[in-house]
């Protein structure tokens, strides 16, 4: 029997770069690059037709165009999959009570969503080709994902992000089960050196920009905020999502000279696969330019006295009072990536390799925590980690200890 070959598509360096995808984490994720292969929606004089090709016989497989020419934008990707699991769920047998309840998911919606991105390129892509996208094709995807590593200078983390991504618009997935499947991307992780805990960051140029800022009364609210946010992101071992999430209305909810308790109410970590609601508490520090409590007590100052409960960005049907406001309309909340900007006007600051990306707020704190000897275990409680795992996994930047091994040793 003669061997199946896999071929990929020829590829040049594109010399021009990539655009990228602001919308995670950090402003300027450099993670999720826009595929720069070639035109992902043809000219219309070029190889796609706006209509589909005329079948070779009557009755015969509907042209790719036709099948997946639908889905020009994110919110046709992901009405298609809304649609897809409804007929799912109908093939199942199940009530309208329960294809309800995946309608009205909120966290459902944005996971699709989030999708949407990867899959709408792969879409472009397959058609660009006179691929069907919507048939699982184990070739095409490792096709599309090589020209990504090459053009796009995707990441290994980011290119199995698209792939999982991808493989969830089709039902079966054992295509992408194939062994050489497999192997193929097992090849595309041992192609990639990752550096781990080599950034070992010095906070001092921002202890400085914030000991040079004026006293908090004085502040403009634009710095205030941006102050308020990186303070609680390194301090509180915040994301940006945990800080939009903060709730004043709740009742455990306490500031004090010294202290403050912050509710985040629905942050994206859960237990047994289910919501919850953390309590982190953020203490004071003696130098009043560097104190989040004296920070966060000013920032309150700025807020409407008499402010109305409004529905959680996650679940319309819990009421909550938001910390950080839009400082244009302090009546209006904002979300993660606008809270990610102002943390990382700050953490710009920091001086770092040129080809290494903005580190997290939460690591940089847990990090720096780690270094000047807190214990890990405080750290863990602080981050509210389910173990010192994914500290030394996930957010330990620097592999710097506050012991000299050298004397521990040779002593």
């Amino acid at each position: 029997m003669p061997r199946t070959r896999l071929l990929l598509p020829a590829m040049e360096p594109h010399p021009s770069g990539t655009a990228e995808d602001s919308a995670r984490e950090g402003g300027g994720d450099r993670d999720h690059p826009i595929l720069a292969i070639c035109p992902l929606v043809p000219d219309r004089e070029q190889d796609v037709n706006d209509e589909a090709d005329p079948d070779p016989e009557e009755g015969g497989p509907p042209s790719p165009r036709k099948r997946a020419g639908h889905l020009v934008e994110k919110p046709d990707v992901v009405a298609y999959c809304m649609e897809h699991k409804r007929q799912a769920l109908m093939q199942m047998g199940v009530d309208n009570s329960v294809i309800s309840v995946w309608d009205n998911d909120v966290a459902h919606k944005r996971k699709l969503t989030q999708r949407a991105g990867p899959q709408l390129q792969y879409i472009r892509w397959a058609l660009a080709r006179d691929i069907d996208p919507l048939t699982p094709s184990a070739a095409s995807l490792l096709n599309f994902l090589v020209s990504g590593m090459a053009l796009g200078k995707w990441t290994i983390g980011t290119t199995l992000a698209y792939k999982s991504s991808i493989i969830q618009l089709y039902d079966d997935k054992s295509a992408f089960q194939a062994p050489l499947f497999l192997d193929s991307l097992q090849m595309l992780r041992q192609r990639t050196i990752t550096d781990l805990k080599a950034l070992d960051l010095d906070l001092t140029p921002a202890i400085r920009y914030l000991e040079s800022l004026p006293q908090n009364e004085q502040l403009s609210m634009e710095q205030l905020t941006s102050k308020l946010c990186w303070l609680l992101a390194v301090v509180g071992m915040f994301r940006g999502d945990d800080i939009a999430c903060i709730d004043l209305a709740h009742e455990q909810f306490k500031i004090g000279p010294q202290v403050a308790i912050l509710p985040i109410t629905l942050p994206k970590e859960k237990r047994r696969k289910g919501r919850i609601r953390k309590f982190t508490t953020i203490q004071a520090h003696t130098n009043p330019a560097l104190c989040p409590v004296a920070t966060l007590q000013e920032y309150l100052n700025h807020l409407p006295e008499e402010d109305v409960l409004v529905p959680h960005r996650k679940d319309p049907e819990i009421m909550v009072r938001p910390l950080v406001r839009d400082r244009r309309n302090l009546h209006k909340a904002v979300g993660p990536d606008t809270i990610n900007r102002y943390i990382g006007t700050i953490t710009d600051l920091l001086e770092r390799p040129p080809s290494s990306s903005r580190p997290r707020a939460r690591a940089i704190g847990a990090s720096v925590a780690f270094k000047n000897g807190a214990p890990v275990d405080d750290i863990v409680v602080q981050a509210n980690w389910s173990s010192s795992i994914m500290f030394d996994s996930f957010y330990r930047l620097s592999g710097t200890t506050a012991t000299n091994f050298s004397s521990a040793v040779l002593s």
